[in-house]
């Protein structure tokens, strides 16, 4: 066993002894062989120009000239009239409506409204029955930002 472990220590010096040595930069040892070749990737890197950090854009759409938000919209109006139908409402369907809104600055705003409507049923002339219903709906809005609102106020159904 002694044996084995010294011809293995002997081989081994021998197999290193036998090693050529690699050329370094400050040998005479062919120069040429010791410079580096240039990758086609060290080229790009180093010919590539810094990277410009761009600010990300915000996703909100801008206003386009000349166009108003609604806030300006409201200052720069007085009121509202109009005429409508509601084809689905409570109670009774299909009503006919009024109403009137009064601007008074950019963040309040009084409405008035109308609504009538009534159903009838007969039967080969004979008049089964009939519902009529009036809204009356006087209501406040007060504006927090550009259109979000509160609205609140009284109505009156009969």
């Amino acid at each position: 066993m002694k044996y084995l472990v010294l011809l293995l220590v002997l081989f081994s010096q021998i197999s290193i002894a036998q090693t050529p040595s690699l050329p370094t930069e400050d040998s005479d040892v062919v120069p040429e062989l010791v410079k580096p070749e240039e990758s086609k990737f060290e080229s790009v890197v180093e010919e590539a120009k810094p990277i410009v950090e761009e600010k990300p854009q915000p996703i909100v759409k801008k206003v386009e000239e000349g166009a108003l938000t609604s806030r300006e919209n409201r200052s720069a109006s007085n009121g509202t009239a109009m005429v409508g139908y509601q084809f689905l409402t409570t109670w009774i369907p299909s009503k006919l409506t009024l109403s009137y809104t009064q601007i008074l600055n950019e963040k309040w705003s009084i409405e008035g409204e109308f609504a009538t409507g009534s159903i009838s049923t007969s039967y080969i002339g004979v008049d089964l029955g009939s519902i009529k219903e009036r809204r009356y709906t006087l209501q406040a809005r007060r504006y927090v930002g550009n259109s979000f609102h509160f609205m609140f106020g009284p109505v009156l159904s009969d």
